[in-house]
C-alpha cells in the first residue's frame, strides 16, 4: 500500500494541512467530527512518518497522577477533578498511589518516563529531589527541593499553607486555648512545614511560649499511636487545652483517641484539622478546619500541564491560592449548664 503524505491525508479527509497537523499533535481548534475523520484516514493508510506519529501520540495520550494516599479524601477529590479536566481533552489518566514511600514514588516516575507519558501531576509524599528529565510536571502542594535545577517544564501550585496554619492556630487562641499542641509526622514536605511555621507565628504574635513539649511528632497516623503519644505527654504533666492537627484525618483520629481516654472535645481540649474534607464535616464531632480551593487548584493544575505539554508559556510558575477557616463543633465554646447555680444566682438577685 502506498504511503500517504500529509497533503494526501488532508485531501482524503477534506480538511486543510494545518488541521491535519493540529489533529496529529493534539493542538485543538477542530471539532470532534473533524478529528475523527482525520484519524480514520491515518488508521486506514500507512503514513510516511507513522512510527514517529505513533510515538508522539503515545507520549501525548497518557497523564500520570502520583499521590501519597488515595484513601485520603482530599487527594481522591482532587483526582476526580483532574480526570474531569483531562478526559474531554483526550487524555487517559493513570493514578499511582505511593503510600508516601520514596522507593515506590521513584519507581512510578521511572515507569512514566519509560512509557513516555505526556506529563505528570505530582503530589510528592517525600522530600526527594525529583528530576523529571524534561517531562512536563505540575507539583501540587509539595514544592520540589529548593536546590532543584531550574526547569521550564515545571509549575508549582499550592494553598497558602503558612497563612492556614496561622489562622487555625489563632482560632484556638481566640477560643481561649493557652497550651496548644501541634500534631504532625516528621514534617516531610513543604506544605506541612509551612503549616507548622504558621502555628509558630500565631503563638509568637499572641505572646505565647513555643514549647517543644507541645510538638507531638507521630510515626503512624492511627488511633493507637496518637493515643499513646498524647497519653505519654499528659502523664509527664504537659498541659494541653488545644491541638492543631496537620490534616483532617489526624484531627479525627486525635478526637477518637482523646475520647477513649475520657477527655472531652471541645469541653476539655479543642481540636482543629486542615483540608476541609467531607469526613471532617460529617464526623461525630464536626472538625474546625482550613478550607482549600480544591476545585480551582485542580483546574489550574490541568490547565498548566496542558500548556506545558503544548510548549506554551504558562506565565507564573508558582501559584499560591488563599484559604479560609471553617468553624465547627470541635472548637465550640461550651458553657456548662448547672440548674442549681442558676437558681442560686436568681435568689441572690432578688435580695
Amino acid at each position: 500500500m502506498k504511503k500517504l503524505t500529509i497533503k494526501e491525508i488532508a485531501d482524503q479527509a477534506k480538511v486543510s494541512i494545518a488541521t491535519v497537523s493540529r489533529v496529529m499533535n493534539h493542538k485543538g481548534g477542530y471539532s470532534q467530527e473533524t478529528g475523527q475523520r482525520v484519524n480514520n484516514v491515518i488508521q486506514k493508510n500507512e503514513f510516511g512518518a507513522q512510527k514517529t506519529i505513533k510515538n508522539r501520540m503515545q507520549r501525548e495520550s497518557v497523564i500520570g497522577i502520583l499521590v501519597p494516599d488515595i484513601t485520603n479524601d482530599y487527594f481522591s477529590r482532587f483526582v476526580q477533578e483532574l480526570q474531569k479536566a483531562f478526559t474531554p481533552a483526550g487524555y487517559l489518566t493513570v493514578v499511582c498511589n505511593s503510600n508516601g514511600e520514596e522507593e515506590v514514588e521513584q519507581n512510578y516516575i521511572s515507569l512514566m518516563k519509560k512509557h513516555r507519558a505526556s506529563g505528570i501531576i505530582l503530589f510528592s509524599g517525600t522530600n526527594l529531589d525529583l528530576q523529571m528529565s524534561g517531562m512536563p510536571t505540575v507539583y501540587v502542594g509539595r514544592e520540589p527541593r529548593k536546590n532543584a535545577k531550574p526547569n521550564k517544564n515545571i509549575v508549582f501550585i499550592e494553598s497558602d499553607n503558612r497563612t492556614g496554619g496561622y489562622l487555625i492556630t489563632k482560632e484556638l487562641i481566640e477560643k481561649g486555648c493557652k497550651n496548644i499542641a501541634f500534631i504532625s509526622d516528621v514534617l516531610r514536605g513543604s506544605s506541612k512545614m509551612e503549616r507548622y511555621q504558621g502555628y509558630c507565628n500565631a503563638l509568637m504574635e499572641a505572646g505565647m511560649e513555643l514549647s517543644q513539649e507541645l510538638i507531638l511528632k507521630i510515626d503512624e497516623f492511627d488511633l493507637k499511636t496518637i493515643g499513646e503519644r498524647l497519653q505519654n505527654s499528659l502523664n509527664k504533666g504537659v498541659k494541653i487545652d488545644g491541638i492543631m492537627c496537620v490534616t483532617d484525618g489526624v484531627a479525627m483520629e486525635t478526637i477518637l483517641a482523646l475520647e477513649k481516654k475520657g477527655i472531652r472535645v471541645p469541653e476539655d481540649i479543642k481540636v482543629t484539622g486542615f483540608d476541609d474534607s467531607y469526613y471532617a464535616k460529617n464526623f461525630k464531632i464536626s472538625v474546625t478546619t482550613i478550607r482549600q480551593q480544591t476545585e480551582k487548584m485542580a483546574s489550574l493544575a490541568a490547565e498548566k500541564l496542558l500548556q506545558l505539554i503544548k510548549g506554551e508559556d504558562t506565565g507564573i510558575r508558582r501559584i499560591v491560592l488563599p484559604v479560609e477557616v471553617i468553624t465547627r463543633k470541635s472548637t465550640e465554646e461550651i458553657v456548662d449548664y448547672n440548674p442549681r447555680e442558676i437558681i442560686k444566682r436568681r435568689k441572690g438577685d432578688r435580695k
